[in-house]
């Protein structure tokens, strides 16, 4: 990096090789830069002023002016602009080509996605990294907590998340399942929408504070949560990611059932919280 701020040059790790067997180069890093229209792209776009290629393995980035949270926006899981995809394999099958059959240079490989169905993950033994120690991965959507339950109790899947309540209650009654909470920045809050019209009730701040201190968080973190919930007095996640008000649970099987090594991993097609 420039010390003023305006240069950003990457050197690549020689050997990477997408799944598909093509070498991971600078040319492809500045292809899916260019064509990275995920979350903030239009920020990360409005500040970059060109992206050059030095050799196969190095990529220059110039921004049009010092921007700090380049990194962040860039080089962290805040955005996809990082994920590198090969430029001549999505050039040959096309954007939609590339939905239906998408190639990385990741741990695993992903077969044809089924969206709302499952999607199935192998492991890829030329990561450059450590080899996965599972070879399949299966996840299915199923939206329905008791379906889920239903489903690891048969043995058709070896852990199901999202469980809360009397769900999670029988699966801590039900021998050889085991119950987790997941540490998860999420937390559930209430919003008093119209809080800023003068004619609503809730305009009054010693309303919205007497409302507040009626809520009974404990009860809430017993019923909905089996009290794995943490107790938080802000919406922010803190720094521990143990935030509280979360749908905190996941469910196990306590040994796997023998007769199936890919095991399938059913999951919520709404976001866990």
């Amino acid at each position: 990096m420039s010390r003023d701020g305006l240069v950003y040059e990457f050197t690549l790790r020689k050997g990477v090789r997408f799944q598909n067997g093509d070498p991971l180069t600078a040319e492809d890093v500045k292809f899916s830069f260019d064509r990275y229209r995920g979350a903030s792209a239009g920020l990360l776009k409005a500040k970059v002023a060109a992206v050059e290629i030095v050799d196969p393995l190095r990529v220059r980035f110039r921004l049009k002016q010092p921007w700090p949270d380049f990194m962040t926006f860039y080089g962290t899981p805040a955005t996809g602009a990082a994920w590198i995809v090969p430029k001549k394999y999505v050039e040959k099958v096309g954007d939609e080509g590339f939905k239906k059959a998408p190639v990385g240079a990741g741990p695993t490989s992903s077969s044809p996605f089924k969206p709302g169905v499952e999607l199935v993950l192998e492991a890829y033994d030329g990561y450059w990294r450590k080899k996965p120690a599972i070879k399949t991965l299966i996840f299915k959507v199923v939206p329905d907590d008791a379906t889920r339950l239903a489903a690891l109790k048969r043995g058709e899947v070896d852990v199901a998340y999202g469980l809360s309540g009397a769900i999670a209650e029988e699966v801590k009654r039900t021998p050889g399942l085991a119950l987790k909470a997941a540490k998860i920045p999420v937390t559930n809050w209430l919003v008093f929408a119209d809080q800023t019209d003068p004619k609503s009730p809730w305009h009054d701040r010693r309303v919205r504070l007497a409302a507040n201190l009626a809520i009974n968080r404990e009860a809430i973190n017993t019923a909905g949560y089996l009290g794995l919930g943490r107790i938080s007095a802000s919406f922010i996640p803190r720094a521990s990611s143990t935030t509280g008000g979360r749908r905190p649970i996941r469910t196990i099987r306590s040994a796997p059932a023998p007769s199936s090594p890919r095991r399938a991993i059913p999951t919520a097609s709404r976001p866990a919280i």
